[in-house]
């Protein structure tokens, strides 16, 4: 949890200096309202997918539209199907997790982050868990959604994939934005010595 910070989505906005955890970590329930209001503009997709395992692709995707925002069951269905079509995974709606590759999974969770109409996508380095093959798959549905202009906070180590979708890049160390600009500024033209010295790194050959 942030201790100071705001952070503005829409007509919303947090200032977590004003966000207080009591006893054992639980807020204020006009506290749990305020961020609650902030989740509610923002879908996540997580590093390790994190899909509930007793659930069909199918399932995991309508969890979040039936069970938190109350939509008709049909209604979600149908538009989870519409997002399964559209991250290639039609034919695997009423698999398992176990029975998807990690990049089928991830693109489940792409599914399901969109299923709740957010205003924002967060993605937490969604292909670095997964097998070298595996990794287009999930960047070319992330392109896809770039194109179409969804709006995506993405913490990735894929600097090809930063410089062709990115509008702003910033490359932060410990914490702090080091450096912030276009991906043609900050990726091909570092202009900080430490953003210089980790591109050098990644980039260098094995």
């Amino acid at each position: 949890m942030p201790d100071r910070g705001v952070v503005r989505i829409g007509d919303t906005t947090v200032d977590f200096a004003g966000i207080n955890p009591g006893p054992r970590g639980r807020l204020p329930k006009d506290q749990r309202a305020e961020l609650m209001a902030l989740r509610r503009h923002s879908g996540m997709v997580f590093q390790a997918h994190h899909l509930f395992p007793h659930k069909t692709a199918l399932e995991n995707v309508i969890e979040g539209p039936v069970v938190v925002q109350g939509e008709p069951l049909a209604e979600a269905t149908a538009r989870a199907r519409e997002l399964l079509t559209q991250v290639g995974l039609a034919e695997h709606a009423d698999k398992y997790p176990f029975q998807l590759s990690g990049g089928q999974q991830q693109r489940v969770g792409i599914a399901r982050a969109l299923a709740i109409r957010p205003d924002l996508v967060l993605f937490d380095e969604p292909t670095s868990a997964l097998d070298p093959e595996l990794v287009g798959d999930v960047l070319g549905v992330m392109k896809d959604l770039a194109s179409e202009g969804w709006t995506m906070v993405v913490v990735t180590h894929e600097l090809r994939f930063a410089q062709q979708v990115a509008d702003q890049v910033l490359f932060i160390d410990g914490g702090v934005i080091v450096e912030q600009g276009p991906p043609q500024e900050v990726i091909a033209n570092p202009q900080h010595p430490r953003t210089r010295a980790f591109l050098t790194r990644l980039l260098e050959p094995i």
